[in-house]
């Protein structure tokens, strides 16, 4: 529930910046972001359904979301350092 709220805001905030289309920039009236948690929801269903078809697409989507990881870390973490301004 925690990775499906932080990606929807993320989702979300790049439609505000204007990188994704202006659909998934929609809130609830709390504030929530209902069109990007569905697109994500939506889009990990997808992707669960692709694994689920035998071991080895599990293992490639696994290593490929992990090496997303490391370079969103390595990135994130560049950018807040002054020294690289």
């Amino acid at each position: 529930m925690t990775a499906l709220a932080g990606s929807s805001r993320t989702l979300y905030q790049g439609s505000v910046d204007g990188w994704l289309p202006r659909y998934l920039s929609h809130v609830n009236s709390h504030g929530a972001p209902t069109r990007a948690m569905w697109t994500d929801f939506s889009f990990n269903l997808a992707l669960l359904s692709f694994t689920a078809s035998d071991t080895a697409s599990f293992y490639f989507v696994l290593a490929i979301s992990n090496c997303g990881y490391i370079i969103f870390n390595f990135l994130n973490l560049h950018a807040g350092d002054p020294s690289h301004r």
